[in-house]
């Protein structure tokens, strides 16, 4: 049965090269039903921590260089 996926990826603009990371990979079966429109709560879930993850990494690493430079 054909598949649709879908690939989140969280590209960050920043001015010396971007990594890209992938957050998540959805897959549904094009023959599904009403039941299974959008997200389940469990790929909520894995996103939401994927996407704070990096962005609390990007974060945590600036601000650690700001100061060391002050």
């Amino acid at each position: 049965m054909p598949k649709r996926v879908w690939r989140l990826t969280l590209v960050p603009e920043e001015a010396e090269g971007t990594t890209e990371t992938e957050l998540a990979r959805i897959e549904r079966s094009e023959a599904g039903g009403l039941a299974d429109l959008g997200l389940s709560l469990e790929e909520v879930k894995h996103l939401t921590a994927a996407l704070q993850a990096e962005i609390v990494t990007a974060q945590v690493a600036t601000v650690g260089e700001r100061r060391r430079r002050v």
